[in-house]
């Protein structure tokens, strides 16, 4: 028995204008349902074998939920015209037409982008999309090099063409001389309104749905498919109430947790030690250090900043596999940070945190935020201070994320980027491979000023992993997972060549060698907001000087407290301005903190407990028990949780307000 819908459209009377909407939205419905297979297929490695296949199909129904959102946000100003015009009238189609066919092809293509956006941070769409749009070196990248770029812009051309097809289908079908009377229609209109009102708000109780209902799976590629990445884009844009650093918020329009004086003496506080005095007390977090100074001459400082290097890969931190022989073989010669952290998953945020002493805040990095003050003193500026030649080395674009800009302020003397090297240099979509980055620095080091401060970025540790040759893959196959593992196989590689050149150099016993990771990378986690992700190594290196024994520190710290620990260790008076403590010289009561943040989550890590807060929307409180984060009952924590609360607000809050302009 053949089933007839117009025979039931007509039987409950409903108008040809809105049997047409009801098919249009089932065909959309339908084609987002197919952006999100093909976004399953692009990284299905990432997932398929952890995952039931009930999850899978969890995953379906969570994301027509915010598929519908977008489809029926888009089809409201329809919905408000279509039912009182003439919808045999030729204007009135092709009017329509236009409008869906403009429109949805566009969407379309967001999709796309959301795909390929996904592929670079691991993330959907969101306020990093705005600041990259007007990137033209970073958008041809992702036309020129990007893995899916060409498959992904033909098969949204062939489905734009088929529902190009498939509306013209409908539009023929259902619009055509409408019989039913006025009050008719308003009654049906009444009723779709309705509809369309429950469907954007996505529930019927009294918050709307929000992205955090895709949160269902311990795996994060799972979760994030979910999602729908125009809906986060537009989201992550208007958001203006619970995340208090979104790329458009105005700066007068920061959270607010407590007075201002308040946090900058508590804040004081947190960071103060036996060697500081603040010398602005009311003001900024400035402050005099002075110690005995250790050598009778200037060390070089060179800081490696390993792309995405992450505790979890480092065999010296406990990581199978043995990835990173040579990197281990250095710490074991050196002052190696255990329980250490990124500040954050950008390379924006790291550059920011380890150069700067700044922490990373929900919202744009301070390098992309040129309005902003600087409640910091950088790196460079302190040593340059000193008689320091301080110099910039990366292999790729060092205009990206405004690194150049940024640092061109910051007393930088000299900067060497991928515009220094050959063409046949840089093969990889990034720039120029490590190798040959590190074959430069071993060539210029001799010809620096001293004392010098070398700052270099690696960049081949990050997807797509282009690596030069076959003689460092250990891992057969195409999955992501041997592209990871063979690119840090590779970038330590790569380390291990540097530093047994510079061994053979005069500056090798007069020089100081830091280690830290621009970033981690974002992992699979049941936990909203996982420190095992944000643990990275930091390793500071120099046989000579600090002596050639395994060092092993406990403290907990992270990004922002290296400038502190550094001009510690060279000793000498030094005015410095920084989010961070000297971690060589804390009291043996006091066993260190970390701040952490991943877009509008936040979190506070010392070693016995972790607590995170979703700005502006629920916290929670973990136990650490050796780096095994176990949730924790707040009702029996509830004074651990608030003064931890307390100290993540001041902390983050003051960091926020200082950077307003006056």
């Amino acid at each position: 028995m053949n089933y007839d819908s117009n025979s039931f459209f007509q039987k409950i009377k409903l108008p040809q204008q809105y049997r047409y909407l009801l098919w249009l939205y089932a065909l959309l419905i339908l084609f987002f349902a197919f952006y999100r297979l093909v976004f399953h297929l692009s990284f299905s490695e990432q997932f398929y074998n952890s995952v039931t296949y009930t999850e899978i199909l969890t995953s379906y129904f969570i994301g027509f939920r915010f598929d519908q959102i977008i489809i029926l946000a888009l089809l409201t100003p329809v919905l408000f015209l279509l039912p009182w015009f003439d919808i045999t009238n030729r204007k009135v189609k092709i009017c329509l037409s236009l409008y869906v066919y403009i429109i949805f092809p566009i969407i379309f293509l967001g999709q796309i982008a959301d795909i390929i956006f996904y592929d670079y941070f691991n993330i959907r769409l969101n306020f990093m999309a705005y600041e990259y749009t007007g990137n033209e070196g970073i958008n041809n990248r992702f036309v020129n090099a990007d893995r899916f770029f060409w498959k992904f812009i033909s098969i949204w051309f062939v489905s734009s063409a088929l529902f190009v097809f498939l509306h013209f289908k409908i539009l023929k079908k259902y619009l055509q001389k409408d019989i039913y009377s006025i009050k008719n229609r308003i009654i049906w209109f009444v009723c779709f309104l309705l509809l369309f009102a429950g469907g954007i708000r996505g529930r019927i109780s009294l918050a709307p749905m929000d992205w955090g209902i895709a949160y269902f799976s311990n795996n994060h590629t799972l979760n994030q498919s979910a999602l729908n990445g125009i809906y986060t884009l537009v989201v992550n844009y208007n958001e203006t109430e619970h995340d208090p650093r979104l790329s458009f918020l105005d700066e007068s329009e920061r959270f607010r947790f407590v007075p201002h004086d308040t946090a900058l003496a508590k804040v004081q506080q947190m960071l103060s030690g036996d060697r500081t005095v603040f010398t602005d007390k009311n003001n900024s977090l400035k402050q005099k250090i002075s110690s005995d100074k250790r050598f009778d001459f200037q060390p070089n400082i060179i800081v490696v900043m390993m792309e995405g290097w992450s505790g979890h890969r480092t065999s010296v931190l406990g990581a199978a596999n043995n990835l990173t022989p040579h990197f281990d073989s250095i710490a074991n010669q050196g002052i190696l940070f255990q329980n250490f952290y990124v500040n954050g998953l950008r390379t924006n945020y790291g550059l920011a945190a380890t150069l700067c002493s700044y922490p990373a805040l929900p919202g744009r990095s301070i390098l992309k935020r040129y309005e902003s003050k600087h409640p910091f003193i950088s790196l460079s500026e302190i040593l340059h201070s000193k008689g320091y030649y301080n110099l910039f080395c990366y292999g790729g674009d060092i205009a990206f994320d405004n690194m150049e800009g940024f640092f061109r302020g910051k007393k930088y003397d000299a900067f060497y980027s991928e515009q220094s090297f050959t063409y046949d240099q840089s093969f990889s979509k990034w720039g120029v491979p490590d190798h040959i980055l590190f074959k430069r620095i071993n060539e210029i080091v001799d010809t620096l000023p001293r004392p010098f401060q070398l700052t270099t970025l690696t960049l081949s540790n990050h997807e797509p992993f282009d690596i030069p040759d076959s003689s460092t893959i250990r891992f057969t196959g195409n999955s992501y997972s041997s592209q990871k593992a063979n690119g840090i196989i590779y970038a330590d590689f790569a380390i291990g060549q540097f530093m047994q050149t510079m061994r053979t150099k005069p500056i090798f016993d007069s020089t100081i060698f830091l280690f830290v990771s621009d970033h981690s990378l974002l992992e699979s986690s049941k936990m909203s907001l996982d420190p095992n992700i944000f643990h990275i190594p930091l390793l500071i290196y120099s046989p000579k000087l600090l002596g050639d024994s395994a060092v092993r520190i406990e403290r907990v710290g992270s990004q922002v407290d290296i400038i502190p620990t550094l001009v510690g260790l060279l000793g000498g008076e030094y005015e410095i301005e920084s989010w961070g403590r000297d971690l060589l010289n804390l009291p043996d009561s006091d066993s260190g903190f970390a701040v952490i943040n991943l877009w509008n989550r936040i979190g506070y890590i010392n070693n016995n407990y972790f607590y995170f807060e979703q700005v502006g929307q629920y916290s929670k409180l973990y136990r650490n028990e050796n780096n095994i984060f176990i949730e924790a009952d707040t009702s029996q924590y509830k004074t651990i949780l608030l003064q931890l609360r307390e100290r993540l607000h001041n902390y983050t809050q003051l960091a926020d307000q200082m950077t307003l302009p006056k």
